[in-house]
Parts: C-alpha cells; structure tokens; sequence
C-alpha cells in the first residue's frame, strides 16, 4: 500500500511537470510572437497541440493572446478588430473562470495597452489594472513568480494610458520588491 502511494504520489509530480513545461513552451512562444510573424505560426500549431491537455483557462487564455496577435500583424483593419474582440471575448472567459489569475490579467492588460481608446476597451484595461494592482500587493508569488511581477510593474510604469497618480503608487509598490 505504501508503495502505491508513492508511486501515485511520483506519477502525478510527473504529470505536474510534464504540463508546467508545456505551460511554459506555450508563454515562451507568445512572448515571441508579439514581435514576430514567423514565431505565430509555430506558436499557433503549438497551442493548438496541446489544447486539450491544458486546463480549460489557460488554454482559453493563451488562445484569446493568439488571437490578439493575429489581429496585431494584421494588414487588415476589418481582420484586426475582429481577430481583436475574438481574442478578447477568451480572454474574458479564461478570467471569468479565474478573477484572481494574475497572468490572465496582464495578457489582457498588455493587449488593452496599445488599443486605441475610441474602440471602447478602456474600462476592461483600467479594471484589470485595479485588479492587477490589489493583486500585485499581496506578493503571493505561487503562481507568478516575484521578477516577473516586477517586471509586469515596470510594463504598467510606462503605460501612457496611466495618469501621474497611478504611476506613482506602482513606483511605490515595485520598491517593496526589491
């Protein structure tokens, strides 16, 4: 008996890393395709691979981000708003499943940050920005590690769509990181 509990116990660590390491390829290959064409396609055939072996939140996140990339190396301007609200529309989902996940905040935060205001995304980007910000103080570092909450503090430092005020008390919180 305790013999199968320990291998119960070592299958499932080894389960947990085998999706940790698919997690990571998957935010590994978003982070490259913001600035990369070539890098969304691999990103693209990635996620849609392992779709199914992710939780249904991530997978719904990262796939919202896909979709806003697409509609970011768009040509297209009817492609771009689509592809756009397409990809927001998961991404709401992805958070209504988890209102407390900090990193589906941020892709959002991230993509509403160079949406132009006058396509009405304003209140989403400033809502999880409050979100993020009650989240970023409570320095719970078991899902977001702490450097890349410091580095998602230094991506808000230099929003243009933040007022004086607002940069302040993140220049006040990101202190308290290091």
């Amino acid at each position: 008996m305790k013999n199968l509990l320990i291998l119960i116990f070592v299958l499932n660590s080894i389960l947990f890393a085998f999706e940790t390491d698919r997690k990571d390829e998957i935010r590994r290959l978003f982070y490259f395709s913001v600035e990369s064409v070539d890098s969304l396609k691999k990103f693209e055939n990635h996620l849609k691979s392992l779709s199914r072996k992710l939780d249904e939140s991530f997978s719904l996140a990262y796939s919202g981000a896909y979709l806003t990339l697409v509609a970011k190396h768009s040509i297209n301007p009817y492609t771009k708003y689509y592809k756009l609200k397409e990809g927001l529309e998961l991404l709401d989902r992805a958070i209504q499943l988890e209102p407390d996940n900090l990193e589906y905040r941020f892709i959002r935060l991230s993509v509403l940050n160079y949406v132009p205001s006058f396509l009405g995304f304003d209140d989403k980007f400033f809502g999880d920005y409050e979100k993020a910000f009650a989240l970023l103080k409570k320095k719970d570092f078991s899902s977001v590690d702490k450097q890349t909450q410091k580095g998602i503090i230094e991506f808000l430092m230099r929003s243009k769509k933040l007022n004086s005020s607002q940069k302040s008390e993140l220049k006040k919180l990101y202190k308290e990181f290091e």
